[in-house]
């Protein structure tokens, strides 16, 4: 994709500027990448581009930037195309895929659009067995993950972005694509712990959950789950404000760690 990628962009008229294209066979996302948009949204600045496209080393994920700096995750990319394929009528059941870390503001979004979100487990695999056993037309992650089902069901970094850029239109602003997207703050912070019981049989943290779920209400929400390879308990929030966000968060992970911490 190092090689690739420019290619395809230049024989499609692009001008390219190449950043992190250079493999040594060991400096795989080394501060760029998917991984690390920030490193690429300073270049877009600086180099007044129209358009940053961030692939990882495999390629199947694009984490995009637009002409104001702005990073675009794979929540930005699913309200986007989902509000855009459901007004051509292309969206079959009004309705995609999308796992549990997918922000609020997405599902916001799309409500507003009048597309329905099908939530699935972290990871793509169980985006793709939604996909399947719908199907929907499209589905994804946060994480830059976005699948089309076009091409057997196509998952490609590269594909989406040429896709964002043929369905924007020549002579508008990347930015525009997104106006619709308003991300909610999110934290999410994960505590090792020693073993991993059931969370709703201890009472100390069921009684916080419960607090916190109703302080946030409509405008936020509380993730708390097992990682399914390592021994951590993931804390994720999200709410309208950055301070309520961190402040409730780092509480419920304080809290974790006390009572399971490893």
């Amino acid at each position: 994709f190092v090689q690739a990628g420019p290619r395809v962009l230049r024989a499609f008229g692009a001008e390219v500027i190449e950043v992190g294209c250079e493999g040594d066979g060991f400096n795989i996302n080394d501060g760029v990448g998917a991984l690390h948009p920030d490193s690429l949204a300073k270049i877009v600045l600086q180099h007044s581009a129209d358009f940053g496209i961030c692939l990882d080393g495999d390629g199947d994920r694009g984490i995009f930037v637009d002409e104001l700096g702005q990073v675009q995750d794979g929540d930005a990319v699913l309200t986007f195309f989902g509000s855009r394929l459901h007004r051509q009528g292309a969206l079959p059941g009004g309705k995609l895929a999308a796992t549990v870390m997918s922000n609020l503001g997405m599902m916001r979004a799309l409500e507003a659009a009048d597309v329905a979100v099908h939530v699935t487990p972290v990871g793509d695999r169980h985006v793709v067995q939604a996909m399947r056993e719908h199907g929907y037309a499209i589905g994804g992650e946060q994480s830059g993950h976005t699948l089309f089902v076009d091409h057997e069901l196509v998952g490609d970094g590269l594909y989406t972005g040429l896709r964002l850029l043929a369905d924007i239109g020549a002579g508008k602003p990347m930015s525009s694509a997104f106006a619709a997207f308003r991300r909610f703050p999110q934290k999410l912070v994960n505590v090792m712990v020693r073993d991993k019981p059931d969370l709703s049989t201890i009472p100390v943290i069921a009684a916080k959950q419960k607090e916190i779920e109703q302080q946030l209400g409509n405008d936020g929400r509380l993730l708390l789950r097992y990682s399914g390879t390592e021994p951590k308990c993931r804390v994720m929030i999200e709410a309208k404000g950055k301070e309520l966000c961190d402040r409730l968060c780092d509480e419920f992970a304080d809290l974790i760690r006390a009572e399971l911490g490893a």
